[in-house]
């Protein structure tokens, strides 16, 4: 939202700088994450186990910054599979909608 927008960019930030921030706070231990950690049956395969993973791939997060005065509302949009073959980022202007 442009509110979220403003409190990032009055404190410096842009979206390269956001970006490696939550980069960095979603890479885990791979030892958390592994099926069977903790007595959990899901999680990541053995066989795709690194030490650190990640949630998003780097190119994986997008920041899109539309809408209004609303308020300090912002939201996820996810797609459902990664890479080359998933989900592709696409945006439309809307003007004057209706």
């Amino acid at each position: 939202a442009p509110e979220h927008a403003r409190v990032f960019t009055d404190s410096g930030w842009d979206k390269a700088r956001l970006r490696n921030e939550l980069l960095e706070r979603l890479t885990f231990d791979g030892a958390e994450v592994v099926r069977g950690a903790g007595g959990i049956a899901e999680g990541v395969p053995q066989h795709r186990l690194q030490p650190r993973m990640t949630k998003f791939r780097p190119d994986g997060l997008w920041f899109v910054h539309a809408g209004g005065t609303a308020g300090m509302f912002s939201g996820i949009i996810s797609g459902w599979t990664g890479g080359p073959r998933g989900s592709q980022m696409a945006t439309v202007s809307i003007d004057n909608w209706k």
